[in-house]
């Protein structure tokens, strides 16, 4: 970590990348740090250990009018103003530093509907993709991921025994159809109202890439002034 009270008199901006499950967030945070020179990139997932106010019932959840504000997690928070005030940070999960930068990355798919969020949010950004898109993506990443086995090998879990995955995969599908769909149905029709820009998450990175950096262009950045 960083000397806290060495603080680099920089003035950072914070985009927020948000939407769908599998839009594409990591991957657009990935090129436009490329493109960027190494930005600080965040991503809400590296910090879900810490978040509080995750629903237990989804369903529940849902039926009682899905208040994104209930989910706090005050780690990712302090470490963005940590990265805006010029300190260091560490990576809750792949315990890698991350350095500031003018400009700070930042996946999350509560957008602007968390209060502890809104004052630290300079733009939004709303990847847009077809429900059924997500769930391909999704239903594709989860069966590409790793899992432990008891010998302690690492196997992805398309290449499990037959029967325990054709089991995972019904008991994904089913959470998705009682209720993960409707919370991602309405948490992105939440964060899409107060998004800055939305793009087409069907186009290819490299177009995204264009788009976005225009975008931030057009707001008069000082750390792109240099770029073309």
């Amino acid at each position: 970590m960083g000397d806290p009270n060495n603080v680099v008199e920089m003035k950072s901006i914070v985009v927020v990348l948000t939407g769908n499950p599998a839009s594409g967030k990591s991957t657009l945070a990935e090129h436009l740090s490329e493109e960027l020179g190494g930005l600080a990139v965040l991503k809400f997932d590296d910090y879900f250990d810490s978040l509080q106010g995750w629903p237990n019932d989804m369903r529940t959840w849902v039926n009682e009018g899905a208040e994104i504000d209930e989910w706090k997690n005050f780690r990712l928070t302090r470490d963005i103003v940590s990265l805006i005030n010029g300190t260091s940070i560490l990576n809750p999960t792949t315990k890698k530093n991350i350095n500031p930068s003018p400009i700070i990355l930042v996946e999350d798919p509560s957008g602007r509907e968390r209060s502890e969020m809104v004052e630290l949010i300079d733009y939004l950004i709303f990847i847009e993709i077809p429900n059924e898109i997500s769930l391909i993506r999704s239903l594709t990443r989860w069966l590409n991921s790793e899992k432990v086995k008891k010998d302690g090998k690492r196997v992805k879990k398309r290449d499990e025994d037959p029967e325990e995955l054709l089991k995972n995969m019904m008991e994904f599908v089913g959470l998705y159809l009682e209720s993960y769909r409707d919370m991602y149905v309405i948490v992105c029709d939440k964060v899409k109202k107060k998004a800055d820009l939305i793009i087409d998450g069907l186009k290819e990175p490299k177009v995204l890439v264009q788009e976005v950096l225009q975008f931030l262009k057009e707001q008069n950045i000082e750390s792109l002034e240099g770029e073309k």
